[in-house]
């Protein structure tokens, strides 16, 4: 979609500026809501240590998309609920006998 605009410069022709170059449609800087708090923000550091595992490993997490995280210009923040929903969703509920011999039983 563009925009015609009539320069005086260019001697009375309509010009059409792409959608993509005007001005900003964000509201005036007074008006915005502030942004909601993240609670406490990791480094993947952090995060290595609060998980107890390698730097290497949230940092393959993060590539993989598979823990949220944020980007704030060139460094990766995570929050610690990201984190902490991270290990809760890798819980495996312990086998008791009585699961291990229903199974056995749908096999034979």
């Amino acid at each position: 979609m563009a925009q015609s605009l009539t320069s005086p410069q260019a001697g009375g022709v309509v010009l059409a500026i792409p959608a993509r170059h005007r001005a900003s449609t964000r509201p005036a800087a007074g008006t915005t809501s502030p942004p909601a708090p993240l609670g406490d923000i990791l480094t993947v550091e952090q995060a290595a240590a609060r998980m107890n595992m390698s730097v290497r490993y949230v940092r393959r997490l993060v590539a993989e998309r598979r823990i949220a995280f944020h980007r704030i210009g060139r460094s990766i923040r995570l929050t610690s609920a990201d984190v902490d929903a991270h290990i809760a969703a890798g819980r495996v509920e312990s086998l008791t006998v009585s699961k291990v011999w229903r199974d056995v039983r749908s096999v034979i």
